[in-house]
């Protein structure tokens, strides 16, 4: 086994280069922060959520896993299993997210078009 990093390096080179480490602690927040930095270059960001939420069909399902849905999964906030055609919310996030919480991400999802649209 190789190992890359020292015990500790991690946490160094976030400190040193401002990453944000990404935990259970606060991986909702950051998961709504992504929602609301919703982009129109990425709009089938919106179906990802608004389909995830309201459950969606596999061919909005197949379209997505090639753009949107890696944003989330490379931060661990999204996943998708092969076998069995399901994209999630990762469980952390999902079980920290109050109906309030449902309902903004619904209404960003509709807004961000609207905005995109008028310009």
């Amino acid at each position: 086994m190789l190992k890359y990093l020292k015990k500790g390096s991690l946490k160094r080179y976030a400190k040193e280069y401002s990453w944000t480490l990404i935990d259970d602690q606060n991986r909702k927040k950051l998961f709504m922060e992504m929602v609301e930095e919703t982009d129109m270059s990425y709009s089938y960001k919106i179906v990802l959520l608004k389909s995830n939420l309201q459950n969606a069909d596999k061919e909005a399902a197949q379209n997505i896993l090639s753009n949107p849905f890696m944003l989330f999964e490379n931060k661990n906030m999204m996943r998708h299993t092969n076998t069995i055609g399901i994209i999630e919310i990762e469980p952390n996030v999902r079980k920290r997210l109050n109906e309030d919480d449902k309902q903004y991400i619904l209404k960003v999802c509709d807004l961000k078009p609207e905005e995109y649209y008028k310009k």
